[in-house]
């Protein structure tokens, strides 16, 4: 965070810097602008070194004087010359002031811009440091109450509640129900079968089997009244082979097996599962001593 915060404010500083060096420019150029109209406007109010004609050369003006005048053109010239010395004099002090009060400006403006960078600067320092100790307090805090035994005691008894309450979700979205089996029936055959226990005792051999019976819902013969029938007879299924253990196995059995319910032969074909039991389950339930 701290990082993240230096390198915004270091961006917000050259994101004022650019600002003011674009005003600056700008600035500059209708200074620039404004020096070049105020020279021509005093070039043309106030030649300089007399008027120039078409071709760059000095236009001489012809005068004609007699004995009797010689002297009041000589005082007249003087005049002339001293007028054009005294525009000409002005017009220099007068652009020689206007640079120096464009100077000053332009400084005032740049130490105005420093100023305000400073500010910007300073005031976004003063505000890191005060999120800096402002989390350092937080923090603190927070270890204080993690030291403390009351917030100890809570934080362990919320740790014991949340354990507990995971294997419950966990087993809730896991469990195995009637709906499932006839899920697995369906997309392993493509109809929901029927499905019952047998009893198998032939030549010494007692085994207990799950038959996938040739019987479709919706098709006639068919021993449920309803499908909720069919769903109940299918979850006392499940419960069943859960008491013994044998869910998983009659699952591996079903997406193992190629054998298909055959309802359309004589004899009719059903799907034998075996149900891997000890011989103390068969006695129970096949009542033998």
């Amino acid at each position: 965070n701290q990082i993240n915060k230096h390198f915004s404010f270091h961006q917000y500083e050259i994101l004022l810097r650019r600002k003011e060096m674009e005003r600056q420019k700008l600035n500059n150029r209708i200074i620039i602008i404004t020096i070049l109209v105020v020279t021509s406007l005093l070039l043309f109010l106030h030649p300089v070194n007399g008027f120039q004609n078409g071709d760059g050369r000095r236009r001489r003006r012809r005068v004609v004087v007699g004995p009797a005048t010689a002297s009041s053109s000589v005082v007249t010239t003087t005049c002339l010359q001293g007028s054009s010395s005294s525009s000409s004099s002005s017009s220099s002090s007068f652009l020689d002031g206007l640079f120096d009060g464009i100077k000053n400006m332009t400084q005032a403006k740049e130490e105005k811009g420093l100023d305000a960078i400073a500010r910007a600067t300073a005031m976004a320092q003063q505000q890191s440091i005060v999120e800096q100790q402002q989390q350092q307090q937080q923090q603190d805090s927070e270890e204080q109450d993690l030291l403390s035994m009351d917030a100890f005691q809570a934080a362990k008894n919320k740790m014991l509640v949340e354990q507990q309450q995971q294997p419950q979700q966990q087993e809730e979205e896991e469990k195995f129900d009637g709906y499932a089996f006839r899920d697995v029936i369906l997309s392993k055959w493509g109809a929901c079968y029927d499905v019952d226990f047998q009893r198998v005792d032939s030549f010494g051999f007692r085994d207990v089997y799950l038959n996938v019976l040739p019987y479709k819902l919706g098709k006639m013969p068919w021993r449920h009244d309803t499908e909720l029938d069919y769903l109940c007879h299918l979850q006392a299924i499940v419960e069943i082979l859960e008491q013994y253990n044998q869910l998983d196995y009659v699952l591996y059995q079903i997406s193992d097996t190629n054998k298909v319910p055959r309802g359309n032969t004589s004899p009719l074909v059903a799907v034998p599962l075996r149900l891997d039991l000890t011989d103390e389950q068969k006695r129970s339930i096949m009542g033998y001593r």
